[in-house]
């Protein structure tokens, strides 16, 4: 646990910033926190330390240039290239942090280099592990995906590295008795919820989703994420404990549910929120001017009003 100095916010978990203002949860290592600082710690394998001194660089005004960004990526995806048979070595977070702050998408040219990593891989162990690594950057993007659309393809795509994994399994050495079942999870999950978020996509339509957008483009925290990795974790659990049922299934489905709902509905609800307000003030003789003026600007709120 972690408290914020600027906010006060009280931080779970291994947060590298402060999941409510953004300000750096460990203050003592600013002279380090530049690009070059990043990439000597990556070199050292520090995957979490190197993530916090370019998200804490990029912060302070220090944006890479085009040759930096390829060394950071590249040194990145060595690190958890070298360390597929380690299972001690299981660190990853600041990903999506420091890709909100970059001007290139360091998330999407990470699982495109992870997904061409085949030549490294020799035994199954290492595949599973890569596989891991894969999947949990893809969900990860949710962190950083305004638009349901994006994340449709990324799990699209992610369901073609899996198919591609799964081609090379009889070539490899070793014993894993779960990478088949743990490649079948990922195939079935990711065409699960692609097939979901489009359905509710197409649902919805273009004019709504394209206000759901705007809204979700102006916060700085996507509550829907945590939602959509929960709804993931459950499914993952029924994975792992290999105990399938329909009162399982149901759970998992709530959640993807829940997730749908959190990112459909609560720009409607909090934009609704801000019209009553509104509307709970404006002076006589003066309503059909101001409520012009709200359906500029939240038309969708106000028809239902």
């Amino acid at each position: 646990m972690k408290i914020c100095r600027i906010c006060g916010k009280i931080n779970i978990g291994k947060n590298l910033m402060c999941t409510k203002c953004g300000s750096p949860l460990n203050t003592k290592r600013g002279e380090r926190c530049t690009i070059k600082g990043g990439l000597e710690a990556m070199s050292e394998h520090n995957f979490a330390e190197a993530m916090y001194r370019w998200v804490v660089a990029v912060r302070n005004g220090e944006m890479p240039d085009d040759e930096q960004y390829s060394r950071m990526l590249e040194s990145t995806v060595d690190c958890i290239r070298l360390h597929l048979s380690d299972n001690n070595y299981y660190s990853r977070e600041g990903v999506s942090e420091l890709t909100r702050e970059l001007d290139k998408n360091l998330m999407d040219d990470l699982l495109s280099e992870l997904g061409n990593s085949l030549s490294y891989v020799n035994t199954k162990s290492q595949l599973s592990r890569l596989a891991g690594e894969y999947m949990f950057f893809a969900f990860d993007s949710y962190n950083i995906r305004f638009d349901l659309r994006d994340m449709v393809c990324v799990m699209n795509k992610a369901h073609g590295v899996m198919l591609d994994f799964k081609k090379i399994v009889p070539t490899l050495s070793g014993v894993d008795k779960n990478l088949d079942a743990d490649l079948d999870f990922y195939l079935r999950y990711t065409d699960l919820i692609a097939e979901k978020m489009n359905n509710r996509i197409y649902r919805e339509g273009r004019d709504r989703l394209a206000t759901i957008v705007s809204f979700w483009e102006s916060q700085g925290q996507l509550c829907y994420a945590e939602k959509a990795i929960d709804a993931a974790k459950a499914y993952s659990k029924i994975k792992l404990t290999r105990k399938e049922s329909s009162a399982r299934y149901a759970v998992a489905n709530d959640k993807i549910d829940a997730f749908l709902d959190e990112y459909f509905s609560t720009p409607f609800k909090t934009m609704r929120k801000r019209c009553n307000l509104i509307l709970s003030s404006i002076v006589v003789g003066n309503d059909n001017a101001l409520i012009c003026k709200l359906y500029k600007i939240y038309p969708v709120c106000v028809r239902k009003i």
